[in-house]
This record gives structure tokens, sequence and C-alpha cells, in this order.
């Protein structure tokens, strides 16, 4: 069987995770195995578990505004657990100062604006999973 690559969304609206895994895992399905998780603890649980199981490549798209974290320092965390994680930060707001400095740095792969456009979403995920 082929390797499938994980992707973990995080998000605190239960909508946006809902909407996330069908476009994910109907576009990608032979590809990817889709976690969701409504916090950046759980995220960072997640990342842990995958981390365990030896999974490599990690793919995480996460809020980049949640309750109980910042989803730039929630990256941050998941990158020193999984040093080879790649990161989609989605948002209706960003700090664009910021978000360019942690794509120049390496933390970022891309940020997408909410609502994200499914073809743009898809286009990346694919691009991650092929590097």
């Amino acid at each position: 069987m082929k390797n499938l690559t994980p992707i973990i969304c995080v998000d605190d609206d239960q909508n946006v995770l809902l909407s996330l895994k069908h476009q994910l895992m109907l576009r990608l399905e032979n590809k990817v195995v889709v976690f969701c998780a409504e916090s950046a603890n759980e995220g960072l649980e997640l990342v842990n578990d995958l981390r365990a199981r030896n999974d490599k490549q990690i793919i995480l798209v996460a809020d980049i505004i949640m309750p109980d974290s910042d989803g730039l320092e929630f990256v941050k965390d998941a990158k020193r657990i999984s040093p080879l994680l790649r990161a989609i930060v989605l948002s209706g707001f960003c700090d664009e100062v910021k978000c360019e400095r942690m794509r120049l740095s390496g933390h970022l792969d891309a940020v997408l604006a909410k609502p994200w456009e499914e073809h743009e979403l898809i286009s990346h995920i694919e691009l991650l999973i092929s590097n």
C-alpha cells in the first residue's frame, strides 16, 4: 500500500475543519490522510503522535488566530517537534510583515486568506507532497 501523507488541519471552527477535510479527501484521496484538531494543543498532540510513528512528511494547515494560541507560534512549536513539517496558515487577518518573515525563515510554506480558494489550497498541498 502506498504511503499517505498526513495532513493536520487545526481550526477552532468545526465548519472550517469539515470543509477542509471534505476538500482534501475529495481531491487528494489517494495521497493523504487527514486529521483534524480544534485547538493548538490538540494539534501538537497529533504532531507528536505522527512523529512517534516516524512520519517524516507532515503537512499542517492551521488557522492563524485561535482562542488558545497564536497560529504562527503554534507553527513554530509544531516545527520544534517535527522539523521537516510543512505549514500553510489560513487567515481572515494576518500581520503581513510577521507572516512574510516566517515564510522567509522557512517556518511557513504559504499563507492563504479566508475564505480560501480550493484550487489554490490543493495546488499548494500537491506541491508540498511532491517536494
